[in-house]
């Protein structure tokens, strides 16, 4: 494929043209005197290196850059610069410029620049043990690597999706951290993150990622999976008809996996409210901390989980938080101690199984297997 490094200055652009400029800064178009300016296209006040021998410009903003390490990148990239290029070609202070209009967004150009020049990491750990990830980056270069054929880069993107949508036959935590979204769009970022998601893993052929994206969007309220929500750009991140009924249909499996899988066995220690059933230890005993039996302190916890619709939800990976788990531990005596730790992991285990099954694969085996064989074609 040849790429003319000619193309450029000489295409009209609508004045009714749609930008997406993301958070990029551009100057007023009155300050024509301003350095940030030329000939009607603004330098990114960031990625316009002094020293930068390419420019690769996109939409009304020009971004300076280095030739060696935009060739990193492979695909559109180190196509355009293994072929030579005319002597004559057009340039931009001084220096050769190719056009990306309509191959990538500023938005996308931005994330790729901070990517390689190290400003930003798609994912990292802090000193506590926690992990982020970089959300709005590996949306946007999840999206551009797919599109151009950055094999590497799309890797890298992948493997950082997977700290929260992990694909493993056991149970994983996929909890991380998220960055790159401020405090006041974190409630707007709850509710478009798992259909951004499901969008851009049919985009960019990564299947594998589906199930636990379509389990974050079933925990979405029914208006929201079925009309969508603005992103924090002004998008109004939509799922197709398709999606939907997954979605909606997979939301009541859940909640039924939450009832028999996740806690089914608190049902069974207390007998469905139908009897005594417990450990020989159970009968007679009184706890001292919370003066009662282990049979009644845990009917006492099913009657108030029943009453608080606790059984009724779709997130069926969500068991006992730490502290909950630590005070109903401490009111039992050791033999129920044990039952519950012991029966609380396996109910994770057997909803964590039933995850592909009820959005409509055979298990994980199944989607391990297709992502693997989707990554080495």
């Amino acid at each position: 494929m040849t790429y003319n490094l000619r193309r450029g200055l000489k295409r009209k652009h609508s004045s009714n043209q749609s930008h997406d400029n993301g958070d990029i800064s551009v100057p007023n178009k009155k300050s024509s005197r301003d350095n940030d300016e030329c000939n009607g296209f603004f330098r990114h006040p960031k990625y316009y290196l002094k020293d930068g021998d390419f420019i690769l410009k996109v939409q009304t903003i020009l971004f300076r850059t280095h030739i060696r390490l935009l060739k990193t990148l492979g695909g559109i990239f180190a196509d355009m610069f293994s072929l030579e290029q005319p002597t004559d070609a057009e340039r931009i202070d001084g220096v050769p410029y190719y056009d990306l209009y309509g191959l990538a967004s500023p938005r996308e150009v931005k994330f790729l620049l901070a990517y390689l020049y190290e400003d930003i990491k798609l994912t990292s750990s802090t000193a506590a043990g926690d992990t982020w990830i970089h959300w709005n980056a590996c949306i946007s270069l999840l999206r551009v690597s797919q599109r151009h054929g950055m094999k590497d880069l799309r890797c890298e993107v992948i493997k950082a999706f997977k700290l929260f949508f992990p694909l493993s036959e056991k149970p994983t935590s996929f909890c991380p951290l998220v960055t790159g979204v401020t405090n006041a769009d974190r409630t707007v970022f709850k509710r478009t993150f798992a259909i951004q998601a499901i969008n851009a893993f049919h985009e960019c052929d990564i299947p594998g990622l589906l199930p636990l994206a379509y389990y974050h969007a079933a925990q979405l309220p029914v208006q929201t999976i079925l009309e969508g929500a603005m992103d924090t750009e002004g998008v109004v991140q939509k799922l197709d008809t398709h999606d939907i009924h997954i979605v909606l249909l997979g939301r009541e499996s859940l909640k039924a996996s939450r009832r028999t899988n996740l806690f089914g066995w608190l049902a069974d220690m207390i007998g469905h409210g139908q009897g005594v059933k417990g450990c020989k230890e159970c009968f007679g005993r009184s706890n001292l901390a919370f003066d009662d039996t282990c049979y009644g302190f845990m009917l006492r916890m099913y009657l108030d989980f029943h009453r608080h619709g606790f059984f009724d939800t779709a997130n069926s990976l969500e068991m006992l938080s730490g502290e909950a788990l630590k005070t109903v531990t401490y009111a039992l005596c050791t033999p129920c101690k044990e039952t519950v730790l012991t029966n609380t992991k396996m109910g994770l285990e057997k909803s964590w199984k039933d995850i592909p099954k009820i959005f409509r694969w055979t298990g994980w085996k199944e989607v391990i297997d297709c992502q693997t064989k989707i990554d080495s074609d």
